[in-house]
């Protein structure tokens, strides 16, 4: 059949539409996005009049957004966004940019599973020492969806391994993926109470966001977990300070002079809170 009556035949189009769906139901997703690829690349609404092509524009609408809500391809594209995971998007008379669209997202992925594929065949600890090269060199040549998507992988695979999701989130936060360093440090929290660095790690993710608030709970919480350290607290009214809170970087910064007589810092927080009183 040519290109040409494949164009009247809405018929062929919902088929390849429907084959996508069950690919996704299936958890096919490289399959799905090639289909509907096809789908979206032999329809062409110009050819197609009245009730078929208003049917057949919704089937394929209705088809992109399963895809995006699919698990895989959400988080993929999430990777790409610092905010809220954005969408695959249908407008009418502009197939061909959807299916280029599509046929991108299934060559990256196709690309990610067959670098990890590569390295099934290794012993647990090489697998692991494998996804953090690969991750953190993809990060450092500016692949950063690539290296994310990566460390967010050995991360579900190993994240039971004391330090590992620390590891990833201070990686992440050198490479400005603040959001995701933060996610990742939250759940090493969560797994490992007792873990300084990711305490230590997930307050700068906060405070590089501006998430003052839970940064101040955090730290809240660490000096209740480890007692008062002197640097701990002066750096929490560092925080006050970048915060604009004049009355507790005050506050704290007595108690970070008092734990600490000698430490310069802490006069300088107390000099700048009493300024701003002034």
């Amino acid at each position: 059949m040519s290109n040409s009556s494949l164009f009247n035949a809405p018929a062929m189009v919902t088929q390849n539409i429907a084959r996508a769906r069950g690919y996704l139901r299936r958890n096919d997703v490289l399959r799905a996005l090639e289909t509907l690829a096809i789908a979206a690349e032999i329809f062409d609404p110009k050819k197609v009049v009245g009730k078929a092509r208003y049917e057949t524009e919704i089937h394929l609408a209705e088809c992109v957004d399963e895809l995006s809500k699919h698990p895989t391809i959400s988080a993929f594209l999430k990777t790409l966004s610092k905010g809220a995971a954005p969408s695959i998007v249908y407008v009418a008379g502009q197939e061909s940019k959807l299916a280029g669209t599509l046929r991108v997202i299934h060559k990256v992925l196709k690309d990610q599973e067959d670098e990890i594929s590569m390295i099934e065949g290794d012993t647990s600890e090489m697998r692991r020492d494998s996804m953090w090269e690969k991750g953190t060199r993809c990060l450092a040549e500016g692949q950063t969806p690539k290296g994310k998507s990566i460390l967010r992988r050995m991360g579900e695979e190993f994240g039971d391994e004391e330090g590992v999701l620390t590891r990833i989130g201070e990686a992440l936060i050198n490479s400005n993926c603040l959001f995701e360093s933060a996610e990742l440090l939250e759940e090493a929290l969560e797994k490992f109470p007792k873990d300084h660095k990711a305490y230590s790690l997930l307050i700068k993710s906060y405070t590089e966001l501006r998430e003052y608030e839970k940064a101040e709970l955090l730290y809240i919480k660490a000096l209740k977990q480890f007692g008062q350290h002197p640097l701990t607290v002066l750096n929490l009214a560092k925080m006050y300070r970048q915060w604009n809170k004049r009355d507790k970087a005050f506050e704290t910064a007595m108690t970070a002079k008092r734990l600490d007589p000698s430490n310069p810092e802490a006069q300088e927080l107390l000099d700048w809170a009493e300024g701003k009183k002034r």
